[in-house]
């Protein structure tokens, strides 16, 4: 996942599929599913190729329990009503991509050279605004063959973000290399708490960026939110 090789646009993401394959710069699941907080060198600022015609919100009910292994009770729906304190996430607009920063700058991202997980955790303010994000990023002639073997999904808390509430999209890199970006802006975060952040994914068979080989199998990168007030 590419969340390491960092957002083209933004000062980082989460990691790209050599994820450089790309929770997050994401460049570090998004990732998704984006690794390390610096822009990768395949990497160039292109206008992004589309524009979300909607921006759908969904409001989660955070886990009044901290532990990664328990589950939320709810599943995400725009019609939820939160019980606690809101949890919001929605694609982000054309601006956003470029203003709001990757909560993956807050860490380093460690790419996955085989299915596994990696860890992390950062500390934000709960009035703050961030992308959860991630991207791989191919050779332009890798690129469907990569796509067509991986699936990405994004966690909260055990429960699965809607694609819906998730902006995906390509955008060039330098030297014959393209990039896909999963990205989602969150706000709302509960005071003096933490939030479980999870991008997972899955390559159905061995795979390759045009560079690097993946093994087929799952991955998942999580970051866990420590929230202040």
């Amino acid at each position: 996942m590419d969340s390491k090789k960092g957002n083209p646009a933004r000062k980082s993401t989460f990691p790209a599929a050599s994820f450089i394959a790309v929770l997050t710069g994401i460049t570090s699941l998004l990732i998704f599913l984006t690794g390390k907080s610096s822009l990768p060198d395949i990497i160039k600022g292109e206008p992004v190729t589309e524009t979300p015609t909607s921006t759908p919100t969904v409001t989660l009910t955070p886990m009044v329990s901290s532990s990664p292994t328990e589950a939320a009770s709810q599943t995400p729906s725009s019609t939820i009503e939160p019980t606690l304190v809101h949890l919001t996430a929605q694609p982000p607009s054309d601006s956003e991509l470029e203003t709001v920063s990757s909560i993956w700058t807050l860490t380093k991202f460690r790419e996955l050279s085989a299915p596994g997980s990696n860890a992390y955790t950062v500390e934000i303010t709960h009035d703050s605004a961030w992308l959860w994000d991630c991207f791989f990023c191919t050779t332009d002639a890798a690129f469907h063959d990569f796509l067509g073997t991986l699936e990405v999904e994004f966690w909260i808390d055990k429960v699965r973000l809607k694609d819906d509430f998730i902006r995906i999209y390509d955008r060039q890199g330098i030297s014959g290399w393209i990039c896909r970006n999963w990205s989602t802006k969150m706000t709302g975060w509960p005071k003096d708490r933490s939030v479980f952040l999870e991008i997972r994914y899955t390559h159905s068979a061995m795979t390759s960026d045009g560079r690097d080989e993946f093994a087929a199998g799952e991955y998942s990168q999580t970051i866990v939110v420590v929230v202040k007030g």
